[in-house]
């Protein structure tokens, strides 16, 4: 089995003062033919904030993905499909799809952070 794991974190400052931050994160694990992939990436600027996810399932022949959405932390628009043909269409809690521990698990030196839109405090 093959593991990896990979974040992204930066900062952008545009020219009318605005401030762009964006985390990605990305893990993959192989397993002979079986492949599990997940992206995640946040993404804040003036005080909105951008979400969105994709898990990806590669058993075979059949490839199964999630995809989410969210606004200001509010419910998830999810999407799930198999070998491309949509098979669901819903509205699932921002809970029930909470990336934090992962990027607290990921970079230890984050878990003290106090933004209110990059990591809930504990």
């Amino acid at each position: 089995m093959e593991t990896y794991t990979s974040m992204t974190y930066s900062i952008q400052k545009t020219n009318n003062d605005t401030t762009v931050t964006k985390i990605e994160y990305n893990s993959t694990i192989k397993d002979n033919d079986e492949m599990v992939d997940t992206y995640y990436n946040n993404s804040t600027s003036n005080d909105v904030q951008k979400e969105s996810f994709t898990r990806t399932l590669k058993k075979k022949k059949e490839i199964c993905q999630q995809i989410g959405i969210s606004t200001n932390k509010t419910d998830w628009q999810i999407q799930e499909y198999v070998n491309n043909n949509c098979q669901k269409d819903y509205i699932d809690s921002y809970d029930a799809h909470n990336f934090d521990k992962y990027i607290k698990d990921c970079i230890p030196c984050l878990t003290n952070m106090n933004d209110k839109f990059l990591l809930k405090n504990d």
